[in-house]
């Protein structure tokens, strides 16, 4: 059975890595709306996007890494806590994608959607598991 910690990683894994390494045009294509990218790339250069998606990629790798050496040296009570965190953060995030503005505006709604979805799936697992 995949555990909470390998189910969070599996899901934001790919995310992660394209925010850190893939060009802000690159990133825009897959996640944002025409529009709100064509008003981004009219305006110039935003480094403060590209730098928080770099900073949110390189964070959520060490993250990832994190949770996964957690998820093997917890013992039993542990795990729970460390299932609950999980849980909690995953239902914070889906939460904030399905609430905020920006990605009404910004984000193409399949990749809104599916962000929330997942998001809220691991959340749901990851708790279940933390109350058992």
């Amino acid at each position: 059975m995949v555990s909470p910690a390998a189910a969070y990683v599996a899901l934001n894994a790919g995310n992660f890595a394209a925010c850190a390494t893939l060009p802000r045009e690159a990133t825009m294509q897959i996640y944002h709306k025409k529009a709100y990218a064509d008003k981004e790339k009219a305006a110039g250069t935003n480094r403060e996007a590209d730098a928080a998606w770099r900073t949110m990629g390189l964070t959520g790798i060490i993250t990832s890494a994190a949770l996964l050496t957690a998820d093997k040296c917890a013992g039993a009570d542990d795990k729970k806590k460390l299932n609950g965190v999980i849980g909690a953060s995953c239902v914070a995030t889906g939460a904030m994608f399905a609430t905020n503005k920006f990605f009404d505006e910004g984000v193409k709604p399949e990749m809104k959607w599916i962000n929330v979805a997942g998001q809220l799936g691991v959340g749901a697992y990851a708790l279940s598991k933390a109350l058992k």
